[in-house]
């Protein structure tokens, strides 16, 4: 809680929030998710969006980064304001400031406490390619064209061996935070095909120590994938 005067010099109980949104995007015109400064990114476009709203500025956090190019349907994020607004008009609002290619689909009010990216359960992530001898103009940008006839069976029989508990340090990078705990269990790694179309998807959870307390970690997408969805530790309606 906070007392805020005005130019009249007229003072207000004012209290600051954090709010979480689920947002899906098409990456494809995106640098990633991480604001860069000198490209073009999902976090420095939510930004701007908030700011025509509310006039703050102020740093979005993300349930975790993605690459270049890379779409998702369910990316958690947060971000604290003093906006009085209502969460359902931050999503009717801030779909009215952001382009096309990014849409808000849900907001709520969480607690201070609420971390996109520490109170990640899970990630799942869906890589799409098309085996076939041409390229398909209609699917371009959100697949990976491979000519050569893609062994399915096999590439099952390998993704296979790849589920159940894993250690991802050698993927991640300095690991200053001694909490940091870079074991997860990789719950499903499949491949299926639907005529020409291949489809590669992983996903995987982080493992709680016996304290309950939470972990962090890096996430990995890839230029023709689709960060689908972070399930994500939320109070409500939020998944």
């Amino acid at each position: 809680m906070s007392i805020r005067t005005d130019g009249d010099g007229c003072q207000a109980l004012e209290e600051i929030r954090r709010l979480a949104l689920l947002v899906e995007y098409d990456g494809a015109g995106y640098h990633g998710f991480q604001a860069q400064g000198n490209a073009r990114s999902i976090q420095e476009t939510l930004e701007t969006a908030i700011r025509s709203l509310t006039g703050e500025r102020l740093r979005v956090k993300g349930a975790g980064r993605t690459d270049a190019g890379v779409h998702a349907q369910g990316q958690v994020v947060a971000f604290d304001t003093w906006s009085p607004y209502d969460p359902a008009v931050f999503v009717q609002a801030l779909n009215h400031y952001l382009p096309e290619d990014i849409r808000i689909k849900d907001a709520q009010k969480v607690t201070l406490a609420f971390d996109p990216r520490r109170w990640a359960t899970s990630r799942e992530y869906r890589y799409v390619f098309l085996n076939s001898v041409t390229p398909s103009p209609l699917m371009r940008g959100f697949v990976h064209h491979v000519r050569k006839l893609l062994d399915t069976p096999a590439m099952q029989d390998a993704a296979r061996v790849l589920e159940g508990e894993r250690d991802f340090a050698p993927f991640s990078g300095p690991l200053s935070d001694g909490m940091v705990d870079t074991r997860r269990r990789v719950f499903q790694c499949s491949i299926s095909r639907k005529a020409d179309t291949v489809f590669f998807a992983h996903g995987r959870q982080r493992l709680l120590a016996a304290t309950g307390a939470p972990h962090g970690g890096r996430s990995a997408g890839g230029r023709t994938g689709s960060a689908g969805g972070r399930r994500v530790q939320i109070p409500g309606r939020m998944r």
